[in-house]
């Protein structure tokens, strides 16, 4: 299983900006902003959306916005 990440701190960093806006300034689609927003962000997502925003995602989510997980 994918685990995700809130999607509040982000929405918190781009607050004054539509929701379509949100989704372009992130590097994704309405579609998949929406989906983002009702079950949460996937950790590499998280990344990409943050290096996309100029942002590593600890600015975005906090220290421990990655763990590792002993496979």
């Amino acid at each position: 299983m994918t685990r995700r990440l809130p999607i509040e701190p982000l929405l918190e960093r781009l607050s004054g900006v539509d929701f379509t806006a949100m989704a372009i300034e992130c590097g994704l689609d309405r579609r998949t902003f929406l989906r983002y927003r009702a079950l949460g962000v996937p950790v590499a997502a998280a990344d990409r959306i943050a290096v996309t925003l100029g942002l590593h995602p600890a600015l975005v989510w906090g220290r421990g916005w990655f763990e590792e997980v002993d496979a």
